[in-house]
């Protein structure tokens, strides 16, 4: 096997341990020597190695080792807290080094954070000058995959190795238990519960616990259910209401037994001041009133706003004449007075409920009473000039030989209407028609005297 090697200008062929004749130069005698290990002669070993050795210059090694490292590849992203939806990673010290390694005159390094869609694609997951980020809105047991890279305003790194993470599984929560509810789904809320990972009085956006739903939906499985793990019966809601108030409303009678059997309360009030009665009352269910009051509820409570009573408060607000008729049965007061000093009677008169008035005359309300202002039902009725209703009350009257009632109102009705008349009469200047309008009251002569000389002298 043979060897070329080229030092210098020195050429020579090698031949692996076969001696070499080198001719003398000054002598012109030739000079045999052994050729070393390497094949070659010790002098020519020698002036190898030294020849042989790679050529660099001082001044590009120098520069190699000043000049500056662009931006780094950096490592994956750290994976922090995960959960069933989302998953913080992040690049603090990645980033540290980044800066350290790149001039600073190169400009702020800007993260990019990339994920791997369904179809293999990396797109972009944030982008930012931030050292951490969380990636929200994931699905539960869903794999993710992320990769890093690191750029400023002169260079580009490259992308890290990347990241797989899995999301965790969805807990139970209060809003699946909300949701089983409302869905009357027994065997889901049942699952929930028995978790133990739920608070069951967790209110939903509007405020209503799970007991409250169920017990206005009027499911008594789901209800019997909530109360068997431990619902509180008597949790107020955001405006003071009761899982009882809003069965009552709903008229839910079942649910409302189930409430009363585990501790529900009727003396709870609400925000506005009424109680469970009232809601009941305003919900129109006669049977489950019936109930209540036969069950302990007090059919004379008040509330704290305009101190109506149930009776007061079905006049007020529906006027249901089943739910009026069930109240008084029950024992109810017929004559008992708001906060302004109205009854049951006068409200049905304001209201132009004539289906109530008759049954309250027939149950002979006090038709004597005033308000703080001094005026009965009659001066109201008048006020509001329903003759159907005036007629009512004067029949009223008269069978029950009635009296101090109507003579007084009606002088002062007429005198009033008089004086509007006559002011109309003096604005167009025909005073010849003022007999004619006292003759054609209905009163008596002696009150058409006092009429006039009471208008003449006021």
């Amino acid at each position: 096997m043979q060897y070329f090697f080229k030092c210098k200008s020195i050429s020579f062929l090698a031949t692996n341990r076969q001696p070499y004749i080198y001719p003398d130069m000054e002598n012109g005698s030739q000079m045999q020597t052994e050729l070393g290990p390497t094949g070659l002669s010790p002098f020519m070993q020698t002036e190898y190695q030294q020849q042989s050795q790679p050529w660099v210059s001082n001044q590009i090694i120098d520069q190699e080792k000043s000049a500056p490292e662009g931006v780094p590849k950096p490592p994956p992203p750290v994976v922090g807290k995960v959960t069933h939806q989302s998953i913080e990673l992040y690049w603090d010290e990645a980033l540290v080094h980044a800066y350290s390694v790149c001039k600073k005159a190169d400009g702020k390094i800007k993260s990019f954070l990339q994920e791997k869609d369904r179809g293999g694609q990396w797109c972009g997951a944030y982008t930012g000058y931030g050292k951490k980020h969380v990636v929200q809105g994931l699905e539960p047991l869903r794999q993710y995959t992320y990769r890093l890279r690191f750029a400023n305003d002169v260079d580009k790194g490259e992308c890290s190795q990347h990241v797989t993470v899995t999301t965790t599984k969805e807990p139970m929560c209060a809003e699946q238990l909300h949701k089983a509810v409302q869905r009357a789904y027994h065997d889901v809320a049942t699952t929930i519960l028995e978790s133990g990972e739920v608070n069951i009085d967790t209110p939903d956006n509007l405020g209503f616990s799970a007991l409250m739903q169920a017990a206005r939906k009027g499911d008594a499985e789901m209800t019997e259910l909530l109360v068997k793990f431990g619902a509180d019966v008597n949790l107020k809601n955001s405006s003071g209401k009761t899982a009882l108030m809003l069965a009552c409303f709903a008229g839910q009678k079942e649910t409302v037994k189930l409430l009363r059997d585990n501790g529900a309360r009727y003396d709870d009030f609400d925000n506005g001041g009424s109680t469970a009665m009232h809601w009941a009352v305003d919900g129109g269910n006669a049977a489950l009133i019936d109930w209540m009051i036969t069950d302990g509820a007090d059919p004379n409570i008040c509330d704290k706003h305009c101190s109506w009573t149930p009776l007061l408060r079905c006049a007020s607000v529906s006027g249901n004449y089943q739910v009026a008729s069930c109240l008084l049965r029950e024992g109810a007061s017929i004559n008992c007075q708001d906060v302004d000093g109205k009854t049951a009677i006068m409200i049905a008169v304001i209201n132009k409920n004539e289906q109530l008035l008759d049954l309250l005359l027939r149950r002979n309300a006090d038709c004597t009473v005033t308000n703080k202002w001094g005026k009965n039902v009659y001066d109201m009725a008048l006020a509001i000039d329903r003759k159907s209703n005036i007629a009512r009350l004067e029949k009223h009257f008269e069978d029950k030989g009635i009296k101090g009632v109507k003579r007084d109102i009606e002088v002062k009705y007429i005198l009033d209407k008089l004086k509007k008349v006559i002011q109309k009469i003096n604005k167009n200047k025909t005073f010849h028609c003022i007999p004619a309008l006292l003759l054609s009251s209905h009163i008596s002569v002696e009150q058409n005297v006092w009429i006039v000389q009471a208008w003449l002298f006021t």
